[in-house]
């Protein structure tokens, strides 16, 4: 998975989840602090793109867009990626006392399109379907 299919993912996850904080988990989550060409090919071999939100405690927009975007789907046939949705963001990535604004963020170009988290670093995708870093 490139950067751009995963601002991509994002975007569309955002959009139909309705939520603007969106956090990446596992394998893909290294594209929001490195381009793909910096990565060996192994890093990027993914289709799937983990994705949690940070409220979502009966699983009901996991399951929105597992159903929707996931595997097996129109989304997944069209483009040859996808999201897989965990329910809720890891304990382990949100800062003590449960809230969940962690420290670098800041305010996006384009916020309506929705923010992707991981442990280190935040990213937005913009509406042109490039990231952009902090």
């Amino acid at each position: 998975m490139t950067r751009e299919q995963l601002a991509h993912v994002l975007r569309t996850v955002a959009r139909l989840s309705g939520e603007r904080d969106v956090l990446v988990i596992g394998s893909q989550s290294i594209l929001g602090s490195y381009a793909e060409g910096q990565l060996p090919p192994e890093a990027t071999g993914s289709m799937e793109a983990g994705t949690a939100f940070f409220a979502d405690p009966d699983g009901a927009k996991a399951d929105l867009i597992d159903v929707n975007i996931g595997e097996f789907s129109e989304f997944h046939n069209e483009f040859g990626y996808y999201p897989k949705a965990s329910a809720s963001a890891p304990a382990s990535s949100r800062p003590a006392g449960g809230n969940a604004s962690l420290p670098s963020r800041r305010p996006a170009v384009n916020r309506a399109a929705g923010c992707a988290w991981n442990r280190t670093t935040a990213s937005w995708p913009s509406s042109s379907g490039s990231t952009t870093r902090t």
